[in-house]
């Protein structure tokens, strides 16, 4: 907001703005131009804005751990200023306020992050969740290069009011370092180095006496460990998880949105997890990514075009720590002691996808068509019992955006179609009896997986003026997706300056 309010002495007029805002290839392009020693370039107008969205899903099929939709409402600023020809900062902070719905076989927070090793039962239901997200950067330039720093800070609190009640605070602190050099008059290479810290602190209980559920610790695929399987009175009921990740980038840059582009990066994110009571760690994810993008970009003042290939490969493999109940000192007193690490849970995916994007600005109307078209292909394994879950799509789509203005009002409308395509899939745990409830849970979650399906979507969006340095905005978002019954509303209300 302290950023936000410098901008309103901005000379950029908010229709400039507000057009560089409206474009596709400015969305895809911010991708681009991500690297904090590149921001300098990443737009050519000042903006700041503050807004809230409210938005609302719900599908047939999903994934059991990840709930059947979200219903959330956001509050979010940001701001993007380039205060003389050497300084550029940036900024955004972000509250959300979500009810997830119908989480089941899992009680954790961060399932992206953390899975397969999260605590669950049976039972699930609804889930609250507050999270609030901050971010800063600079950057400097000195001579041919550019010194940037970006820091950012999320923080989120999960809960439950009925039975089971989990209550989960995680945390996430980031902080990324960049140098870019000009190489001549229209590129730069830019490298990144960055850091990423993380926390969960994780409790389950329950209120009821009668009727309580098991509670597992899951290891992947409908396994947990037998060691550490109870109820809520046999102490398994507070856990922790510790991360800590680092990625580098390699990026080539054009600087006056003319030329190729390519970026290299590297991230590696390992997550322990430990337990009340139990000195060693319990199970550790290790996860390795490697992305890669080529494209081409070239913008005119009325013509704008830019077409990108993205390719990732991510590996994460589930190491779990193997105990034995003892008592060497000849006590009464039961106790776990480690005795070795195995690899028995790995996970494999990759992606490929190519979008395009071309417009035409400055006529009685300006548009923007976009294609793009991608093949994912993941593989989840289990050793001993050797179990497995893997599936593969292709899928494809376009986009269109027109936007014209009606005195002071600015009308964009936009519509997407996407079909993604089911190649093949398989399921195998042939070790699980059919009366077990991770037998439904695995089986629900390969029929999400596997769905072909065609998503409709579309938005309509108003912009006007409130003053002379401010602007409004009203946009509503709705969208159907075939195969999994998922349907998504949203709506959005925000300041421009």
């Amino acid at each position: 907001m302290i950023l936000g309010v410098r901008t309103a002495d901005a000379q950029d007029s908010l229709s400039a703005s507000l057009s560089e805002q409206l474009s596709p290839v400015t969305q895809l392009r911010d991708g681009i131009y991500s690297s904090p020693s590149l921001r300098a370039w990443q737009r050519q107008n000042n903006y700041s804005q503050i807004g809230a969205v409210y938005r609302n899903n719900d599908q047939k099929l999903y994934l059991q751990q990840e709930g059947s939709g979200q219903r959330v409402m956001t509050i979010h600023s940001e701001t993007y200023l380039r205060q003389n020809a050497t300084t550029t900062l940036w900024g955004h902070a972000t509250y959300h306020n979500r009810l997830i719905k119908k989480v089941t076989f899992n009680e954790t927070s961060d399932y992206h992050l953390v899975y397969p090793y999260v605590t669950s039962d049976t039972v699930g239901g609804d889930m609250k969740a507050e999270s609030y997200a901050f971010q800063a950067g600079i950057a400097k330039a000195m001579g041919r290069y550019q010194l940037a720093m970006q820091g950012g800070y999320r923080g989120e609190q999960a809960y439950r009011n009925r039975d089971p009640r989990p209550k989960n605070v995680s945390s996430n602190l980031d902080l990324l370092l960049s140098v870019s050099r000009r190489i001549n008059s229209n590129y730069a290479l830019a490298l990144d180095l960055g850091g990423t810290k993380y926390n969960q602190n994780n409790s389950l209980t329950f209120v009821s006496e009668l009727g309580v559920p098991m509670v597992y610790q899951e290891a992947g695929l409908g396994m947990y460990n037998e060691l550490m399987k109870g109820t809520s009175t046999s102490g398994l009921v507070t856990l922790r998880y510790n991360g800590l990740g680092y990625q580098a980038s390699l990026v080539l840059s054009p600087l006056q949105y003319k030329g190729l582009f390519a970026r290299a990066s590297y991230k590696s994110f390992t997550v322990e997890k430990f337990k009340s009571g139990v000195l060693d760690e319990l199970s550790t994810s290790k996860e390795q990514a490697v992305t890669a993008t080529v494209g081409y970009q070239r913008e005119t003042t009325s013509r704008h075009f830019l077409v990108q290939v993205r390719g990732t490969k991510l590996l994460r493999d589930g190491i779990e720590s193997k105990f034995i109940l003892g008592n060497p000192d000849s006590s009464n007193v039961l106790r776990l002691y480690k005795l070795a690490d195995e690899l028995r849970y790995t996970h494999d995916f990759t992606e490929v996808k190519a979008r395009t994007v071309y417009g035409h600005t400055g006529s009685t109307i300006d548009w923007y068509a976009g294609v793009e078209a991608g093949y994912v292909n993941s593989i989840q394994e289990y050793r001993l019992p050797n179990r497995e879950l893997s599936y593969s799509h292709w899928l494809a789509g376009i986009d269109l955006t027109v936007s014209k203005s009606f005195r002071s009002t600015r009308l964009t409308l936009a519509a997407q179609a996407q079909r993604q395509e089911n190649i093949e899939a398989t399921g195998f745990w042939a070790d699980l009896s059919r009366d077990k409830a991770q037998y439904d849970m695995l089986t629900s979650n390969l029929t999400y997986l596997s769905a072909s399906r065609t998503r409709l979507g579309g938005s309509l969006r108003a912009d006007f003026p409130l003053s002379e340095k401010l602007g409004g905005t009203i946009r509503i978002d709705g969208a159907h997706q075939t195969g999994i019954g998922r349907h998504d509303f949203s709506a959005t209300v925000a300041i421009r300056f």
